[in-house]
């Protein structure tokens, strides 16, 4: 009988269906006065994705807002922030994205984001920061086209080792920024995060 019980419990789990579309814009709407848009964008806002809902909102305000509706969405759902340098509305505004998955990885794939000038594809940095995630557990909360934005759960020991890694991942940080790789590790230690754009 429990043996019975305990197979009809995790079928149930197993069967869970994915949250709607029209669920998702009813958890985002809650949580936001802007109108929530029935896709999310790629390519720097030139782009539709049908499969996730979004909204636009103030660029001061989108990191406590998606603080908010992460905590209101449904099982199998995620939000991130999406395009920030959305090209038809101009600056001063964000994409907050929600869409169907269990899986955090699949935001750079909702994103599209690559490094295309260092021959980086979406699915090589997908590869990559699923083995930071296996190694130090990360949280992925904004991505687009050429940018993401992770904070780690825990530290490599050897912060000057993981900078270096950082580094040849990702070199436009520092090459087209302060020059000084030390600045990697510098924000690791104080805000366990890791900022990644490519040119």
């Amino acid at each position: 009988m429990k043996f019975s019980a305990f197979i009809l419990a995790l079928i149930s789990q197993i069967c869970i269906a994915a949250p709607t579309l029209q669920e998702l814009s009813a958890s985002l709407s809650t949580q936001v006065t802007s109108p929530v848009r029935q896709f999310s964008t790629q390519n720097f806002g030139r782009e539709q994705y049908l499969k996730a809902v979004s909204a636009l909102i103030p660029t001061n305000d989108v990191e406590q807002t998606l603080e908010r509706v992460r905590k209101v969405l449904p099982e199998g759902a995620i939000a991130f922030i999406g395009t920030t340098r959305i090209l038809p509305e101009g600056p001063g505004e964000a994409e907050l994205v929600v869409f169907a998955s269990d899986n955090q990885l699949d935001i750079l794939k909702v994103a599209q984001t690559d490094g295309i000038n260092h021959d980086l594809t979406n699915d090589l940095i997908v590869s990559r920061l699923e083995s930071w995630d296996k190694a130090y557990g990360i949280d992925i909360w904004q991505a687009e086209s050429d940018t993401i934005q992770l904070t780690f759960k825990t530290l490599p020991d050897d912060i000057a080792a993981f900078q270096e890694e950082i580094y040849a991942f990702c070199p436009d940080i520092i090459d087209q920024g302060s020059g000084d790789i030390n600045d990697i590790g510098n924000y690791l230690r104080q805000a366990n995060s890791v900022y990644l754009w490519w040119d």
